[in-house]
């Protein structure tokens, strides 16, 4: 969490010195990463053919213990690719 006097500070900060502001918001993470639990469900009724066949859940989703950790992994390749790094 973010307080809002924060942000007004980097704003007024990116302001004085030119610079550009972009934001995003990482929303929904979990379902970006890809899981190593080994997760199984019965589809639905939205499976239309499928339903009620066993399915495996191969992305993230928020309960399982690992999610987190693979959400910070998956992130972390993702802004390295793009260049950034740790500081």
């Amino acid at each position: 969490m973010v307080l809002r006097d924060s942000i007004h500070i980097c704003f007024l900060i990116a302001t004085l010195n030119d610079l550009d502001v972009k934001m995003t918001d990482v929303g929904n993470a979990y379902l970006n990463a890809l899981t190593k639990e080994s997760c199984y469900a019965i589809a639905g009724k939205e499976f239309r053919s499928d339903e009620e066949k066993v399915v495996k859940i191969v992305k993230d989703h928020y309960g399982l213990k690992s999610s987190s950790a693979e959400w910070h992994a998956h992130l972390t390749n993702s802004l390295s690719d793009m260049g950034f790094s740790s500081s």
